[in-house]
């Protein structure tokens, strides 16, 4: 716009200087008429040859003036042309670039609708595998009701059998001893007492991976089978014991399993949320040392596995009771491809990749230390 501006008021100053020559030669056409006629009377000769010269002479000016006008006419129109060229090819820059931001915004777009897509099917499967899981849960609680009835009447016996065994004298004091420490390690509620190990428990701890990795399913059962894991959704059944403790603290509870060397939160994010956010929420716990400790981060595939359980222990999931219910499906940082993530459901007992924006909750872990 500014350069516009500039160009008319060089026309317009040409266009006046023009002007003004034509009146500077139009004033000296007058005066050397008038001298011509003055000498023409002196010297006696017809009027009409001066006037024949005089009109040479403008038309002359004017076919120089026509010029001077036609060529800076010409100039002004080539540079009009020329900057019409410019703002042509520039827009015609532009709409390309629209187009191709278009393009990418509908594959983007596209990309977006089929991954919510899929974590709306996702969802889906959740909500009816919740619904079914609440159903069982409700046929359940009656069976464990009825079990610890006849827990009780077990418990009522075998009190009765270590009296009377008190009473008899032929029994083994070694024998008797036992029988004594087995019924003081019975819990109320079924549970084994700390003190009472697991027949089957690892006594040596079982080295697994704890760095990030792409792995595919195949590779993920082959570890399970090879570890004793469980992974009832794809009938895989293990037989590898965990050896818990529970341990609080100011900043908070932990579960450690000195089977793997491994240290659990109990329970986790009080909300699901997506792969980054997890991310986050795992350097925090970090970076406050969370219950004491560093080195929280979130447990590779093979980590998160070695918490199922082969049967349902904590209402409707397959997990030990020891860790908290609210999380229900939970992140691994291991990866399937660059999009998608592995992440456990614990009351289906079965593996998902979900996308990176799909909510799960964190349930952070870290490496048992000497200094621990």
């Amino acid at each position: 716009m500014s350069e516009n501006i500039t160009e008319d008021k060089l026309r317009e100053a040409e266009l006046r200087r023009l002007n003004a020559q034509a009146d500077r030669e139009n004033a000296e056409r007058c005066r050397i008429e008038k001298e011509e006629l003055e000498i023409s009377r002196r010297l006696g000769q017809p009027w009409w040859h001066m006037r024949l010269a005089l009109l040479v002479q403008v038309v002359f000016a004017g076919i120089v003036a026509g010029a001077l006008i036609g060529g800076f006419l010409l100039d002004h129109f080539l540079k009009v042309s020329d900057l019409i060229q410019k703002q042509q090819a520039a827009l015609e820059k532009e709409n390309d670039l629209l187009v191709q931001k278009n393009k990418e915004t509908e594959s983007r777009l596209e990309k977006e609708s089929k991954d919510l897509k899929n974590d709306k099917n996702h969802l889906e499967k959740q909500i009816n595998s919740l619904k079914v899981a609440n159903q069982g849960l409700k046929k359940n609680q009656k069976k464990v009701n009825q079990l610890e009835i006849k827990f009780n009447e077990q418990i009522d016996k075998f009190q009765k059998i270590v009296a009377s065994l008190k009473k008899d004298k032929k029994v083994p004091n070694d024998k008797l001893k036992q029988l004594v420490l087995e019924l003081e390690g019975v819990k109320s509620k079924g549970e084994k007492s700390e003190n009472m190990k697991q027949p089957l428990a690892k006594k040596l701890k079982l080295p697994l991976r704890t760095t990030p990795k792409t792995i595919s399913y195949n590779e993920i059962r082959e570890m399970a089978k090879k570890n004793g894991f469980s992974l009832p959704d794809d009938k895989i059944f293990g037989d590898f014991r965990h050896n818990y403790e529970v341990k609080k603290t100011d900043s908070g509870e932990v579960v450690i399993d000195h089977a793997t060397g491994l240290m659990w939160q109990v329970s986790g994010s009080e909300e699901a949320i997506i792969y980054t956010e997890a991310l986050k929420y795992v350097h925090k716990l970090d970076e406050n040392k969370f219950a004491g400790f560093s080195g929280w981060r979130l447990p590779t595939i093979e980590e998160l596995l070695s918490l199922l359980e082969p049967v349902q222990k904590s209402g409707i999931l397959f997990i030990d009771p020891k860790f908290g219910g609210n999380q229900r499906w939970i992140w691994s940082v291991d990866k399937y491809k660059p999009n998608n993530a592995w992440g456990l459901v614990l009351y289906e007992a079965k593996l998902y990749i979900p996308t990176l924006n799909f909510p799960y909750f964190v349930r952070a872990v870290r490496s048992l230390e000497k200094s621990d």
